[in-house]
């Protein structure tokens, strides 16, 4: 099971930068392989991109303020679906004054790990 998580987990960063990904499972039958694409992937994990939204938008609004500086870490950070899911929650919060650099965020972005304020 742990061979099988790694080949997956191998899978979720390659589709980061391919559109598609060919798996190989020989340790489950030799010659065994999968081909995936970046398509599915998104598709998979849509489910998880409302709730990890919905859980950045609410720590904005806890926050009380817009969000000067955003951290986020992990492999998945480099994810498309990721980045996108990010700069369309930064967009709708980014007013026309702000100083908020949603293209330039996006250039060192899964998981949102604080908000900071500038003084």
């Amino acid at each position: 099971m742990l061979r099988l998580s790694m080949s997956a987990e191998e899978a979720k960063i390659a589709l980061s930068e391919a559109t598609s990904f060919m798996v190989e499972l020989p340790y489950i039958e030799q010659g065994l392989s999968i081909a995936t694409r970046r398509e599915a992937y998104e598709a998979a994990i849509g489910w998880k991109l409302e709730i990890f939204s919905n859980l950045a938008r609410e720590a904005v609004r806890l926050a009380g303020v817009q969000p000067t500086l955003v951290y986020v870490t992990g492999g998945t950070a480099k994810s498309p679906i990721i980045r996108k899911a990010l700069l369309d929650i930064l967009l709708a919060l980014k007013d026309e004054d702000s100083w908020l650099s949603p293209s330039r965020f996006l250039l060192h972005c899964p998981l949102l790990l604080g908000i900071t304020r500038r003084d």
